[in-house]
């Protein structure tokens, strides 16, 4: 892995390092970027590129599955000012990448004068702590990864003001998400919250309100926010709002999943979980890994996120008590939101599942 990541910096400081003394100490000199990349673009005409913003983007390459004969040059759609790089277009689609990313390296720190940052679609699983470097940030765009949680010092990109966390697996926001001043934005919807952090209210967001395009400044639907809700979420127009999941034109409504409190109220002990289901997001096969505490008659289906069955697994199929694992494959079905639900008649458990193809 090593050798990968010097052999790809190696290859992008032969384009042009030999000339590094026309440059600033810390950038080097590459006279012909936007003729040699259609993907770039330099706003002020320069011929230096700071060498650390360089280092970033090749370890990116290097630390995930790109091609070796790949620069940093080559990472996504890029626009430079000054040198330094501003903005940065890597999610998985058109003018983004063509590999998933799934690692975020350390050196992501370099990068302190990016101001736009989208990498939606890709795999991304945790954010290092050096991410919250990234201190002229303004714009996050980040759905539709596999983030589970957020780095305790997310909090310190004091310059933020969108950001677009939805449809991940986040459980949980670190208590400095409360120190952001400048949130215009905040898009929670579809992730595993279940509680907030204290003073969560004193961000200052327009809690009901739309934009001129019909984008809500805060959404946070399809989480399990059931209980002990601070005011600003609890009476807010959004707390079931969504955005549609491929080109976030509409809003839709997703309740909160409460199915599982509700459960737990009733019965002191469970008569069957859902104990995992993986891998969630999936592409288009999932599995279903549940429980019973007794014999019983048991049904599963797979409902979409309009609450029509499109699929039953299990028929009022008679179960002895244990655990069990039994798999879902959605080849013939479009990307978007699902829910397993699991039945003996009387009562039901819902779990939501994403199909990203």
């Amino acid at each position: 892995m090593i050798f990968k990541k010097l052999n790809i910096y190696l290859i992008v400081l032969s384009l042009g390092a030999m000339f590094s003394q026309d440059c600033e100490t810390g950038f080097s000199y590459y006279p012909d970027i936007e003729n040699d990349y259609n993907n770039i673009t330099i706003q002020d005409d320069g011929t230096c590129f700071n060498d650390g913003d360089l280092q970033a983007l090749s370890d990116i390459l290097s630390e995930n599955d790109f091609d070796e004969s790949m620069t940093s040059f080559n990472l996504g759609t890029q626009t430079w000012n000054e040198g330094r790089l501003r903005f940065l277009v890597a999610g998985y689609y058109f003018n983004g990448v063509e590999t998933q990313i799934h690692t975020i390296p350390e050196s992501i720190s370099n990068l302190n004068d990016l101001r736009k940052l989208y990498l939606e679609w890709n795999n991304i699983v945790q954010l290092p702590d050096s991410f919250s470097e990234l201190s002229a940030l303004v714009q996050l765009y980040i759905s539709n990864n596999q983030l589970t949680s957020l780095p305790d010092n997310f909090g310190n990109l004091e310059n933020l003001y969108i950001l677009d966390l939805g449809y991940n697996q986040i459980e949980y926001l670190p208590d400095s998400f409360i120190n952001f001043n400048s949130l215009g934005y905040v898009w929670l919807f579809n992730n595993q919250l279940s509680s907030l952090p204290n003073n969560f209210c004193s961000l200052e967001l327009d809690w009901d309100g739309d934009d001129y395009f019909g984008y809500p400044y805060f959404a946070i639907g399809g989480n399990m926010l059931c209980e002990n809700l601070p005011e600003c979420v609890a009476n807010s127009d959004h707390l079931n709002t969504s955005l549609e999941q491929y080109y976030y034109s509409v809003q839709i409504t997703v309740e909160q999943d409460c199915s599982q409190l509700n459960i737990n109220e009733v019965f002191e002990h469970k008569l069957f979980n859902i104990n995992e289901i993986y891998p969630n997001p999936f592409n288009p096969v999932t599995n279903i890994d549940f429980a019973l505490n007794k014999n019983d008659k048991i049904s599963i289906s797979i409902f979409d996120i309009n609450g029509k069955e499109v699929e039953k697994l299990l028929n009022n199929k008679f179960l002895s008590a244990g655990n069990y694992d039994i798999q879902w494959n959605a080849s013939q079905k479009s990307s978007g939101i699902y829910f397993v639900n699991i039945t003996n008649g009387m009562y039901s458990i819902n779990k939501k599942i994403i199909l990203q193809k």
